[in-house]
């Protein structure tokens, strides 16, 4: 079983404000969250994935099944005028290959990534949301590499030590230690 957690608006409701209550200001997940993932897993879930903060958050493996509070963005076509994205790391994340056995998780290894903040064209300076090129083409996904790739992981390392995970960092790639 997969939990899968994304946030969106729906009129005057907002699973944003249930969800991530200050989460897009917080670099680790709030506790009532925590509490949540292994509710979720002590019911059977197999591998929680979590997106939207939108920054990359720690990873926890709680009785041998990987919570990923959070992995950011993958496509993230905004206008440019929407300043809390201004934010370096709201345009990195990793794209982590988790390997099961049976029921097992075997291994997981993680590449990071970057999105260009940059698209191509101009934006239309008369109505930001107008579907052009510029926006058709920003935030897209490419894989990081050199010293941004380890500072992604590097960072994504730290966030999981409060959770007890390990993340082995060897160039460009990532392995979490089970």
């Amino acid at each position: 079983m997969i939990v899968y957690q994304h946030n969106h608006v729906f009129g005057n409701h907002s699973f944003a404000t249930i969800f991530t209550e200050g989460m897009e200001e917080r670099l680790a997940p709030n506790d009532w969250l925590k509490k949540w993932t292994h509710e979720e897993i002590d019911a059977g879930a197999d591998i929680i994935v979590m997106h939207g903060a939108p920054l990359l958050h720690g990873v926890e493996i709680y009785h041998g099944r990987p919570i990923f509070y959070d992995l950011g963005n993958f496509i993230y076509n905004t206008p440019p005028t929407l300043t809390y994205i201004d934010e370096p790391m709201s345009w990195e994340s990793v794209v982590a290959y988790v390997e099961f056995q049976g029921k097992n998780v075997k291994s997981i290894s993680l590449r990071p990534i970057a999105l260009n903040v940059v698209g191509e064209g101009q934006p239309d300076i008369h109505n930001e949301y107008t579907n052009n090129q510029f926006l058709d083409t920003r935030g897209l996904p490419a894989p990081a590499t050199g010293s941004r790739a380890g500072y992604i992981l590097q960072r994504l390392a730290d966030a999981s030590k409060p959770f007890g995970t390990r993340v082995e960092v060897k160039g460009e790639t990532g392995e979490i230690k089970l």
